[in-house]
């Protein structure tokens, strides 16, 4: 079980607060590859209008100065902010687990994005080039850059937004999502208890180590309000993995015993549910943040 939680939890961890259907699960949920046991979005043009926002931005270009320079010579050339590009994502993880991420754009769309792309590695290399071949037949775009071997695959399924195959050098999972349907079956079903879509949201069939499926949700406001809820093979499968869930937090006050704020966090998961319902809840000021991702950086 807690493998599976692990892989949905990890795949939500942008937050944002949507109160509409985006772009990219609009493109997406009709086109779900065969064998997707996992779906997913978030909105991140909502986070940009959180307080915490430019806190957590000011932190990650001190922590990681790379990251620092690329946004700004992409300010310099493109006269944008990359953060702002991105308005909103979903994703697709089929039962071997290939991915699919598809990304709505903000402000921009395919025309202005390869721009700013070819001009930002000419202004840092101009021995560098963009190629982009596409395959009208697969409706692929293949991209690469001169004197890399290196491939990245993209389907644009409209002029601002576009699908990336996560697969090294390969474009499978774009090509059964190309071909693909919506969802049917348990994975409908826990859609259907996502409802309209929140901040982030994922929705998982997964049927595999005692998990059947389940969804989780995050939402935004002055209290960030996580809800994961999980249907277990069996009623013993959810006594497992209620204890399994009991003892993440268990771990995460005991590491995070000299950052009492962190701690604070992990002593408010609630881990509930009977039978084979799980339940796992947790509310978080949105305040705290700025403080919280340094910490949890330094105990993790």
């Amino acid at each position: 079980m807690i493998k599976s939680l692990l892989v949905v939890a990890g795949l939500s961890l942008v937050a944002s607060n949507a109160s509409a259907e985006s772009k990219s699960w609009a493109a997406l949920k009709g086109k779900l590859p065969a064998g997707t046991m996992i779906v997913g979005g978030a909105d991140a043009t909502a986070l940009r209008g959180t307080p915490s926002f430019g806190k957590l931005v000011e932190w990650i270009v001190k922590e990681e100065k790379d990251v620092g320079a690329m946004l700004d010579v992409v300010k310099a050339t493109c006269g944008m902010e990359l953060p702002a590009m991105l308005g909103d994502i979903a994703f697709a993880v089929d039962n071997k687990e290939k991915a699919v991420i598809v990304i709505g754009l903000a402000g921009t769309d395919q025309t202005k994005l390869t721009d700013c792309i070819t001009k930002v590695m000419a202004k840092v290399d101009p021995k560098v080039k963009l190629v982009a071949k596409a395959d009208p037949k697969t409706k692929l775009t293949e991209y690469s850059v001169t004197s890399e071997t290196d491939k990245l695959y993209a389907a644009w399924l409209a002029p601002d937004v576009v699908a990336i195959s996560v697969e090294e050098n390969g474009h499978a999972p774009l090509d059964a999502m190309m071909v693909g349907a919506a969802a049917t079956g348990d994975l409908a079903t826990y859609l259907g208890k996502v409802g309209t879509p929140p901040a982030v949201w994922a929705a998982f069939a997964v049927n595999d180590d005692g998990v059947k499926g389940g969804w989780g949700t995050l939402t935004l406001g002055s209290t960030l309000k996580f809800a994961l809820r999980i249907t277990a093979m069996t009623p013993k499968d959810g006594d497992k993995g209620r204890a399994e869930m009991k003892s993440m937090p268990k771990k995460g006050i005991e590491r995070a015993a000299k950052q009492p704020e962190l701690k604070k966090i992990f002593q408010a998961i609630k881990i509930g549910g009977k039978g084979a319902e799980v339940t796992v809840d947790a509310a978080i000021p949105e305040t705290s943040l700025p403080s919280l991702l340094p910490a949890f950086d330094k105990v993790f």
